[in-house]
């Protein structure tokens, strides 16, 4: 996979965060729902952050954050 269609994959997938998101601030939820609107922002701020590591040749960093979104997944499987 090369640097550009990573980058696309992760707009792509900022794209759809946002737009769920934004339909999860209008209903109310229960505590399960909750968790799973936060866990979606959380993973899309990490992404972000994982984004601009890898612009920046910082590997090492981007994986260590890859990693914690992957261990926060499990946690909410």
């Amino acid at each position: 996979m090369t640097r550009s269609e990573l980058h696309e994959i992760v707009d792509s997938y900022k794209k759809i965060s946002k737009y769920i998101i934004l339909r999860f601030v209008t209903l109310t939820f229960d505590t399960k729902e909750t968790i799973l609107r936060n866990f979606i922002a959380k993973a899309s701020s990490l992404l972000n952050s994982i984004s601009l590591l890898i612009k920046e040749d910082q590997t090492g960093e981007a994986t260590a954050i890859y990693r914690l979104l992957i261990e926060r997944y499990f946690y909410v499987e």
